[in-house]
């Protein structure tokens, strides 16, 4: 909804109240005339949460896991390669899923839910397969099977199983998609644990083999068991002229714009412990056995992070959760040049977990609850996390530049930190409109 242009006059701020105040009540009128009472949530809800658990387990948890990969490539399989150059595939991968989202988001409100995930789960695993084929040294051979081709099969399938598990779940977005994210957790910490032991052990093409085999009876799982969600409004679903005709008002928003700015800070900065703990811990002669497990205890710690932040965000608002965790997990990305023994290792590990957990969690139920129409949903989603695959694509390799081979880790420690303090206060001016605009604390 277009925001007043001034709100210094008593009236025009009453008449903004107003209007909202009205939307709010047709789009609750329409909700309950368009879809009968057990179609939303019910059975086939939690089997569509089910299956979009699965499906974000195989794909976030590969893309999630490519910190072992990093490594990997940097020390043994391309370590011709420059750091910044081999982070290129994780940072391609990344961007993958936020620069199709727009055109998912639309596909998803126009109706070809089905179609596009069966479609983007094919793609993925015929990519992961085929980087099990992939040579020594090979730089395009990987860049093309796992940046683009698993890239492009994460990004056809995360909004459209997200955006479906929340309008199954109207009442309780934050809930729906947080339990379904957690599914991304739980692969985060099965995929790391399984390539560590794997790859010294059976190689790369067979290790790759063994979790792409994993990964096809999950994805063909998952799309069994989720059903395309009734629509909310009892309107036709709107053709792609429609669709992306609302593009410009969406971006007039100015809470919206600011959490657009907030995810891409976030984006650009929260991901470094992810990406470069294991590398830093082999580095700084960590036990070899807990550098090779930090990844995966970071992604434990995530999932507690992710479930009790969804529950918190149902009582409290996704913008008044966000706040905090963005900028508490930009406190542990610093924490990470203190890393110099196991015990440090583990504590910083856990508690970048946790918060990077609860933090990347938040982003689309925030941007969901911008929004005024529940058809709307998958489109301003998409258009944000479009907006901010630039910065997700500049993640990996400009940190990886900051590094340099000479491992000059305080500067991108100290660059990722700051970015994602920035993000935490994009959010809050977000969070300060809104809640002025609608006259609540709970946002």
């Amino acid at each position: 909804m277009t925001e007043v242009s001034s709100l210094s006059a008593d009236h025009e701020s009453k008449a903004e109240t107003l209007t909202y105040t009205v939307d709010v009540e047709k789009i609750t009128e329409s909700i309950s005339k368009a879809v009968p009472a057990q179609e939303i949530g019910g059975l086939k809800g939690w089997l569509t949460v089910a299956g979009a658990w699965c499906i974000l387990f195989v794909t976030w948890g590969n893309l999630y896991s490519y910190g072992v990969y990093q490594d990997y490539y940097t020390r043994i399989f391309m370590n011709s390669h420059s750091v910044g150059t081999i982070a290129w595939i994780g940072g391609v991968q990344l961007m993958m899923p936020y620069n199709f989202s727009l055109i998912m988001g639309a596909l998803f409100d126009m109706g070809y839910f089905r179609r596009v995930v069966i479609s983007g789960s094919a793609l993925f695993i015929f990519s992961n397969f085929m980087l099990s084929l992939v040579e020594p040294q090979q730089y395009y051979q990987a860049f093309l099977s796992q940046a683009v081709g698993m890239g492009l099969g994460v990004a056809m399938t995360f909004i459209p199983t997200t955006s479906a598990a929340m309008r199954y779940f109207p009442h309780r977005r934050p809930l729906a998609s947080g339990i379904a994210l957690t599914g991304s957790a739980a692969g985060s910490i099965v995929y790391p644990i399984l390539l560590n032991n794997l790859l010294p052990r059976i190689g790369f093409a067979q290790a790759v083999r063994a979790t792409a085999y994993m990964s096809a009876f999950l994805l063909v799982l998952g799309n069994v068991l989720m059903t395309e969600p009734p629509k909310t409004t009892g309107q036709a679903a709107p053709t792609p002229k429609q669709a992306f005709s609302k593009l410009g008002h969406y971006l007039k928003d100015i809470p919206y714009v600011f959490a657009l700015l907030g995810v891409s800070f976030m984006l650009l900065g929260s991901n470094f412990p992810a990406i470069y703990i294991q590398l830093y811990a082999v580095e700084h002669q960590v036990d070899n056995t807990m550098a090779f497990y930090s990844l995966a205890i970071s992604n434990c710690a995530s999932v507690l992070g992710r479930i009790t932040v969804s529950i918190m965000a149902g009582s409290y608002g996704p913008l008044n959760m966000i706040v905090p965790c963005t900028f508490l997990t930009a406190c542990t990305i610093w924490a990470v040049l203190a890393i110099h023994d196991v015990p440090s290792l583990l504590i910083v590990s856990v508690l970048y977990g946790i918060c990077s957990g609860a933090c990347l969690s938040l982003p689309i139920p925030s941007i969901a609850s911008l929004s005024p129409d529940l058809d709307e949903v998958g489109a301003r989603t998409g258009l944000a996390l479009n907006f901010a695959c630039f910065a997700a694509v500049a993640s990996a390799p400009v940190q990886g530049a900051l590094l340099t081979s000479s491992y000059k880790w305080a500067r991108p420690d100290i660059f990722a930190g700051v970015i994602t303090a920035m993000s935490a206060f994009c959010f809050l001016i977000s969070r300060v409109i809104v809640a002025k605009r609608r006259q609540a604390w709970k946002v």
